[in-house]
């Protein structure tokens, strides 16, 4: 069998990577999505006239979208495809092109007059509206989504137990930790992390490797993945010879 990347991601984030995956010819492994958590929008007031609005994930827009969020405001976002979105969704976006340090970074050094809005999930670390208060900015957050918890799919689960090796991308601790939680397998595991802070969720699992991204963003997760997949094929030809 061949290897096997198991992609956890929430819809629709997690077939966007297996067809981009799927598109490359050199692939040559398996895919099978998985997600582990399900985004439920949830109801927003409306913004105050001049607000200008923090995005630290595509969820975030997705959720102003489903609050049928309209006029062109600003947007502050934490990386690239997150302003991409916010710019799809008719929003004047900014990227910090990088982590919430960075939009953290960015926001203190432009120090917007306007009042700001985050709009976050029910789970979210580093309390950036806190310190954005701290700086002296109107800063308010408020929860636009949940991350509600799925088990592993039967055919997911089938897999595990069938694979010999199974590359793992994963883009948030908390996907980390139902992955870690849910893993059943005597596969080697190969993990691709988004940020440090996944490392010691997945340290009970003993993974053969585990990889972090260079930049907390999608084209560096793809580098990963590329990476941890030319590393199984290497161990596949080693096992193989002679």
């Amino acid at each position: 069998m061949r290897p096997l990347v198991l992609i956890t991601r929430p819809a629709p984030d997690g077939q966007r990577l297996a067809d981009l995956l799927q598109a490359d010819p050199a692939c040559e492994v398996d895919i099978l999505v998985s997600p582990l958590q399900q985004i439920e929008f949830l109801p927003l007031p409306a913004p105050e006239p001049g607000t200008e609005l923090i995005f630290t994930s595509r969820n975030g827009v997705r959720a102003w979208q489903a609050a049928n969020g309209q006029g062109a405001l600003q947007a502050w976002c934490v990386g690239d495809a997150t302003a991409s979105a916010a710019r799809e969704a008719g929003l004047e976006a900014r990227s910090a092109a990088g982590s919430v340090e960075d939009l953290l970074t960015l926001l203190r050094a432009q120090a917007p007059a306007a009042p700001l809005l985050h709009l976050r999930g029910e789970r979210h670390r580093g309390d950036l509206t806190g310190r954005l208060q701290a700086a002296g900015l109107l800063a308010q957050g408020v929860t636009a989504y949940r991350q509600c918890a799925l088990p592993f799919s039967p055919k997911a689960q089938t897999a595990m137990k069938q694979a010999p090796l199974i590359i793992a991308p994963l883009y948030s601790p908390q996907g980390a930790r139902l992955f870690a939680t849910g893993w059943k397998s005597d596969a080697l595991l190969m993990i691709g992390a988004i940020s440090p802070a996944i490392v010691p969720i997945v340290a009970p699992l003993a993974a053969h490797a585990v990889r972090i991204a260079a930049q907390p963003d999608g084209v560096s997760m793809l580098e990963v993945i590329a990476g941890l997949i030319d590393t199984s094929h290497q161990l596949e030809a080693s096992e193989g010879g002679d």
